[in-house]
């Protein structure tokens, strides 16, 4: 027999309500502690230090503690919500008498961070702490957090803490906070950069037992316009490019692949040698820069003169003894960035001559010298700009001017140049190439370079008149993703169609001591988005080529003549250890083989403009949706894609899918063509319109309206 079930009106209402809940919440991660975390799923795999861990009745308890950390790392947020509901619950006894700078329990979601420690005193008292922009400490008063009176709190029992925040918009959110089912408040938390979603225990003192850990997501809330796609659009819509280093642009694709396009080096190269002039036959280095001056159909090039390795004789400048790797600033121009012209400048004395292509910059050391060409600024004097490393070299002989830090100077012709007198404006050093930009944009400089980044990694640095820079701040390093002991040695950068682009060189300490280089792209010149899985860009060449070792690019490496992309570099034949630890002295027998490979010299490679990376499509069609955008009437669609073997079709679709317009069936190579439509659009479908490519057998770069 059949038993029937009745509901009223209100009672299946309220099922309706539950159901709804149960399917809008999501749990993210939960760690029951019947296992030890490292077995957990998702497992906390990330540790660091030493401790005793264990599951007793139950839980998991941490003893013997050694700088002890486990992090579990979830999937990163690929897009931002507005009212999403957070929920965090768990079980924690502690028994550490002060952190000791660790964080205890910290829960980052793209870009907040909390975190949460107690502490029982040595008196037996129990005080609970957060984590600010000063840390996670019992000395620090912010850290401490009010606990309402009447509460019984002892951080050496197994308390209930219970964390829940809502994203907003500006995601500067706070997190509120209960202990027992007691109310607590609402606790700032911190700003942090990325998508990250983890969750981590931090102890350095003290006996831990955790337990009973769920993260959920009660409320979805809705979903923002992502950051990095609001940019694209307005992009697009002030005629910019649509390059495919990263996916804002897109709404989706299926059947095309993301393919990094290496440039084609110059069989020329190298374009300036080291062995080219006497004062340059340790290095001529593109830690400098190589800029084209459009008006005067003309390249010009700063760069690294090294005129003896250490251990050779000194040399001169201007009468004065320098060491032997004292570092020069020389100047080299090209019209067509194949073939340079050292032109004889006459301004400093090396060895008793003027004849060279010295340029009169810096009284000390200058080094990674970056130049800006700046034909805003109202004072002809300062129409380039540079940015540099000014040191003294060691064992220099007196006098010698006591600086080590980043220092500025302004030229008229960038060949006399004028220290700025307060130097140096950044009193930190960076042993790398510099970077220094005009950004139209937000209409200021940005610099960038190791100054404040803590080792081989890259910080960036503000100005608004070149002269007053900000603190610098840490913007790219590199992860647990790049595998045990690469670094970034150092950055090229330029602004491209409204994009920071980045050639990271990366630094393989440890295994094959080789520096190549990857692409990097930035939307907010502070989060950088590593492309194409990252993908090596420019490779060192041939086991006995001149770039077989290590590779550095120029500040401001990319620069566009035409349809074509040149790409400035140096190269050195040997990798870093080589260079570092093998230096040979004169008389041995395989000195004049060290000084081959330990050299430094300058190339060039070219690339089709907008051609970093492709969307290819091999044999069956491959499909890309753009993002919905509004179409200006007098607004036309062009591309730059290689159909010499394939074809492409487009169409213009509205929110539905529905086909509004389609375009001729596409072939050839195109740089730059103009895309027509079989029909023209309404007002409304205008208002709203997303771009189906639809292609095949071909190479798609670039997009954009104008």
């Amino acid at each position: 027999m059949v038993m029937g079930i009745r509901f009223n009106g209100m009672t299946l209402m309220l099922l309706l309500v539950l159901a709804s809940l149960a399917q809008s919440q999501q749990k993210l991660l939960h760690y029951d502690a019947r296992v030890l975390p490292a077995n957990a799923s998702p497992a906390w795999t990330h540790h660091g230090g030493r401790a005793v861990e264990a599951i007793i009745d139950d839980r998991w308890v941490v003893r013997d503690v050694r700088d002890f950390s486990r992090r579990v790392r979830l999937a990163d947020v690929e897009a931002r919500y507005e009212g999403q509901v957070h929920e965090l619950t768990f079980q924690w006894s502690s028994t550490a008498h002060d952190t000791l700078a660790a964080d205890g329990l910290s829960v980052q979601y793209a870009g907040r961070r909390f975190r949460l420690f107690p502490v029982r005193l040595p008196n037996g008292r129990s005080v609970l702490l957060t984590g600010t922009s000063k840390g996670c400490l019992l000395s620090e008063p912010s850290c401490h957090v009010k606990l309402p009176e009447g509460l019984q709190f002892d951080a050496g029992t197994l308390n209930q803490y219970r964390v829940r925040w809502t994203t907003n918009r500006a995601n500067d959110y706070g997190f509120e906070v209960w202990v027992n089912r007691t109310r607590i408040g609402i606790l700032p938390g911190e700003t942090l950069f990325g998508n990250g979603v983890a969750l981590s225990m931090e102890f350095r003192a003290g006996r831990h037992v955790v337990d009973d850990v769920r993260w959920t997501v009660l409320d979805q809330g809705s979903r923002l316009i992502d950051a990095r796609t609001r940019h694209a659009l307005e992009q697009l819509a002030r005629g910019r490019r649509q390059l495919f280093l990263d996916d804002a642009v897109i709404a989706s694709r299926t059947g095309l692949k993301r393919v990094v396009n290496p440039p084609k080096k110059y069989k020329g190269n190298p374009i300036v040698r080291a062995n080219q002039t006497p004062w340059q036959t340790f290095r001529a280095q593109l830690y400098g820069t190589v800029l084209y001056i459009p008006e005067e159909r003309k390249f010009k090039m700063w760069y690294l003169a090294g005129p003896r390795f250490p251990w050779e004789p000194p040399v001169t400048k201007d009468g004065r003894q320098v060491c032997p790797n004292f570092q020069f600033t020389a100047y080299a121009e090209s019209t067509d960035g194949f073939h340079w012209e050292l032109p004889a400048l006459g301004l400093v004395d090396y060895n008793g001559s003027r004849e060279n292509n010295i340029c009169k910059l810096a009284t000390e050391c200058a080094e990674g010298v970056a130049v800006v060409y700046d034909p805003r600024d109202k004072d002809p004097a300062r129409r380039y700009k540079a940015f540099y490393w000014e040191h003294a070299v060691p064992y220099q002989r007196a006098p010698v001017k006591p600086i080590n830090g980043m220092s500025v100077a302004f030229s008229p012709d960038g060949k006399v140049w004028t220290e700025h007198p307060a130097n140096p404006v950044i009193d930190q050093a960076s042993d790398s190439g510099q970077q220094v930009l005009w950004d139209p944009d937000h209409r200021l400089f940005r610099s960038f370079g190791r100054f404040g980044a803590g080792g081989r990694k890259v910080a960036m640095s503000q100005s608004v008149d070149f002269v007053e820079w900000s603190p610098s701040r840490l913007v790219l390093a590199a992860d647990e993703k790049d595998g045990p002991g690469v670094q970034v040695y150092g950055m090229g950068t330029t602004f491209y169609e409204g994009l920071l682009i980045g050639l990271p060189w990366m630094f393989h300490q440890g295994t094959t001591e080789k520096l190549d280089v990857e692409i990097a792209v930035s939307r907010d010149r502070l989060n950088w988005h590593r492309v194409a899985e990252r993908r090596v860009f420019i490779s060192n060449g041939k086991s006995q080529a001149w770039d077989a070792g290590i590779i550095f690019t120029a500040s401001q490496p990319l620069q566009v003549v035409g349809n074509t992309v040149f790409i400035f570099y140096s190269g050195i034949q040997g990798d870093h250890a080589y260079n570092v630890l093998k230096y040979a002295q004169p008389g041995d027998v395989d000195y004049q083989k060290f000084r081959q490979r330990a050299t430094a010299s300058i190339g060039v490679a070219t690339i089709r403009r907008d051609g970093f990376v492709s969307l290819d499509a091999e044999g069956e069609e491959g499909l890309l949706v753009t993002q919905a955008f509004s179409w200006p009437e007098d607004v036309r669609l062009y591309i730059n894609a290689d159909l010499t073997m394939g074809e492409m079709v487009v169409e213009v679709v509205d929110k539905a899918g529905r086909v509004c317009a389609r375009s001729d069936l596409l072939r050839g190579d195109h740089y730059e063509s103009e895309v027509r439509f079989d029909r023209n659009l309404s007002i409304a479908q205008r208002a709203s319109s997303q771009l189906r490519f639809r292609m095949r057998n071909g190479k798609f770069y670039a997009f954009w309206m104008k």
